[in-house]
């Protein structure tokens, strides 16, 4: 009886258990399924919008302003 327990809870943790996701699976289109990009919390996007040649032309878009720090 034990056996068998331990053979049902190993199967059960076995088909729990999700495949690991490539970096390039983590964000398509830059749609992160997580929080973190990933179950690994990788933070990784594979994006390209942004490069050493455009970079000064970033500007600030929004600001959020948290009541918790008045």
């Amino acid at each position: 009886m034990r056996n068998l327990f331990i053979l049902l809870l190993g199967t059960i943790l076995l088909l729990g258990c999700s495949p690991e996701i490539s970096k390039e699976d983590a964000a398509p289109l830059g749609d992160w399924r997580h929080h973190g990009g990933n179950h690994n919390s990788d933070k990784y996007a594979p994006l390209d919008q942004i490069k050493g040649s455009n970079f000064s032309e970033l500007e600030v878009a929004r600001r959020y302003r948290s009541s918790d720090l008045d």
